[in-house]
């Protein structure tokens, strides 16, 4: 299909870059353009910066070659790095401050990678990587998901406390975790990002926070968290800290324990200033799903557990920590001086 222009009275070469619409129209040139790209021509984004493009490679790659060996847990901790699959999974990393290393798609899933890569990696440091379904299919540990495998080093541990969320005002809450299962391990982490906490002791012997099925269950709140490992933690992390350990059966009802310390709150025993209260925190533990709370932390720990129908023996640890966070966080935002920092 062409589009004709006015009589001829001279010849022009085609394209030229100054033609427009306007010069076009006001010519006396006899001029024959194919439509398709004229309309290219006049509708065209900005060229000045070229669309990045994907490295097509096969299962013989380095990168795909990674992926599969750091499937196992062994082999990543070795390796020190993570894998993050899907795209909910990936748009979470991306909007942290991790960024990995490269990201393995399929021609399908290509577009959606470009766009949150000109979101998030403006600089182009992320190498984008596209291969055949059955490849990258053979990547992933959870084939289910959309196609997207994104590969980066282990993100490091921090050796400090974040400071006071919003939610919580100046009343530090730290959860330390010593459990085995990273399903659990990713479900505690993503009720308490979701309550306003963000700072996580790993105890020792508790499995990674970035293990595959940890990343998953937390539906990537992990990479909003503040991860402090026992060996890095501040001397002084223990200080003027109210330590809560979660048990199936021993100790106080969980609800008489937040009474008692809701009225250690309100009487200010142990807040004499703001300042002093800015470093107070409250410490939930929650324990190896077999051998329960850290024999370390026992002496100095007040032990509670949820009251429950006598039909149910206990509770996983997953669920026990979403009713004690919940609880907690919701009696904290009623004490005295809590309630007039947030109104303030």
């Amino acid at each position: 299909m062409f589009k004709i222009l006015t009589p001829v009275t001279k010849t022009l070469s085609f394209p030229s870059p100054s033609l427009t619409t306007t010069t076009l129209l006001q010519m006396r040139t006899p001029l024959l353009i194919p439509l398709q790209i004229y309309q290219r021509k006049i509708h065209s984004k900005d060229s000045s910066k070229p669309q990045r493009s994907f490295m097509e490679v096969s299962r013989n790659n380095k990168q795909v070659k990674l992926l599969n060996m750091v499937k196992t847990e062994k082999q990543r901790r070795k390796s020190e790095v993570i894998r993050v699959e899907g795209l909910q999974m990936v748009t979470a990393a991306l909007q942290s401050s991790w960024k990995p290393n490269f990201i393995l798609t399929t021609k399908q899933y290509t577009q959606e990678v470009l766009n949150l890569c000109e979101k998030y990696d403006p600089n182009e440091d992320i190498k984008l990587l596209s291969s055949k379904e059955d490849v990258v299919v053979m990547s992933m540990k959870t084939p289910r998901l959309q196609h997207i495998v994104a590969c980066g080093s282990l993100p490091p541990f921090s050796s400090a406390l974040s400071p006071p969320s919003n939610i919580l005002a100046n009343t530090r809450v730290l959860i330390i975790l010593a459990c085995q299962d990273p399903t659990n391990m990713g479900s505690i982490i993503r009720t308490a990002v979701a309550h306003g906490i963000h700072d996580f002791l790993l105890w020792k012997n508790a499995c990674s926070p970035f293990n595959d099925a940890s990343i998953r269950a937390s539906a990537g709140a992990v990479f909003n968290a503040n991860i402090i490992d026992q060996i890095n933690m501040p001397s002084d992390i223990f200080l003027h800290a109210s330590i809560l350990g979660a048990c199936s059966h021993e100790g106080e009802h969980l609800q008489a324990a937040l009474n008692e310390a809701e009225k250690e709150w309100k009487d200010g025993s142990h807040l004499r200033s703001k300042d002093e209260e800015q470093q107070h925190s409250v410490m939930l533990v929650f324990g190896h799903e077999t051998k329960g709370l850290p024999k370390e932390l026992k002496g100095a720990l007040k032990k509670v557990h949820i009251k429950m129908d006598s039909c149910v023996e206990s509770l996983g640890v997953g669920a026990a920590a979403a009713i004690l966070i919940n609880q907690l966080t919701t009696s904290m935002r009623t004490a005295p001086y809590i309630s007039n920092s947030i109104n303030n």
